[in-house]
């Protein structure tokens, strides 16, 4: 990446520039390279410790590199500084997931869609923490609330196609299998 290496040249004079640290850490993030930029956001927050954006990628990287702990610290900051903020409080509610805080995380994702009803994504999430508590009436029950707001959401008719034929609901799992593959015909080529 020629941006990047521009950037880490510049860095060699310029360790104190905010902006610089957070595009460098930037670029790591958008390169799959999480690990990466988790010392420039840091020392970014040095420099402004409660910057949003470096705070929301920090805590981005280390949810990234499986550091729950350390990423619900962040986007709890981020929370203290912007309550509203919904994606720290999705991303919040994904580490709680992580760190199998069931309760905490769902209580999190329903919060989100009392705020915002049409969130599919937030449904999504509900389901599959219903599923990994066994309440698989509820898991199926979001499922469908996701699948009804977007019946084009693969993740979820694949995640329901899932709970069904683990339950023993073949001919039903089938049906959303088969939606799945006319939403997305490479599906047929992966199964």
């Amino acid at each position: 990446n020629k941006a990047l290496e521009i950037y880490l040249k510049l860095f060699k004079t310029e360790k104190n520039n905010l902006n610089l640290l957070y595009l460098i850490g930037t670029i790591y993030v958008q390169s799959k390279k999480p690990e990466l930029s988790i010392n420039y956001f840091k020392q970014a927050l040095k420099i402004d410790p409660n910057n949003l954006k470096c705070l929301n990628n920090l805590g981005g990287a280390y949810y990234e590199v499986n550091k729950y702990n350390e990423a619900v610290y962040i986007f709890e900051k981020l929370l203290n500084l912007n309550p509203s903020d919904k994606n720290a409080k999705k991303n919040l509610a994904n580490c709680f997931a992580g760190l199998k805080r069931f309760e905490k995380a769902l209580q999190l994702y329903k919060n989100i869609v009392k705020e915002n009803s049409d969130d599919f994504v937030a449904y999504n999430n509900i389901a599959n923490i219903y599923k990994r508590l066994n309440n698989y009436q509820e898991a199926i029950n979001n499922y469908k609330k996701c699948l009804k707001i977007n019946n084009k959401y693969t993740l979820a008719y694949n995640n329901l196609g899932e709970l069904l034929c683990t339950l023993g609901l073949y001919e039903d799992g089938l049906k959303m299998y088969h939606q799945l593959s006319l939403i997305n015909p490479e599906y047929n080529k992966i199964t």
